[in-house]
């Protein structure tokens, strides 16, 4: 079995050195990430876990709206762009979500 694995490697190399980089935010996952946070909300699920997917609603629609503007005004606009519509999305949503002001994170333990 292990021997299986290890034929893989040199596989794994050659093809992590012919790669180019994808930047994989289409109009189709910033739609989906939006739904996905209205139907986990809808499910009950936990506004901790709602807030997931607006943040990554909010930096791919940032990200999208900087598409739009053609030339670059500013160094590092993308991302200036990405933390404007990240902070117009959450700022408005703040107020709803007043309970939840910590972030957890645990790599041993149950959630909730």
């Amino acid at each position: 079995m292990a021997f299986r694995l290890l034929r893989f490697i040199p596989l794994l190399f050659f093809v992590s050195i012919f790669t180019r980089v994808v930047y994989a935010h289409c109009p189709l996952c910033t739609v989906g990430a939006g739904a996905a946070a209205v139907g986990a909300k809808w499910l009950g699920v936990s506004n901790i876990i709602v807030g997931v997917f607006i943040g990554a609603f909010a930096f791919a629609l940032g990200f999208w709206m900087n598409r739009l503007i053609r030339k670059n005004f500013f160094r590092y606009q993308p991302l200036g762009i990405a933390f404007f519509s990240y902070f117009l999305t959450i700022i408005p949503l703040m107020p709803i979500m007043q309970g939840y002001s910590s972030f957890y994170l645990s790599f041993f333990g149950e959630y909730g």
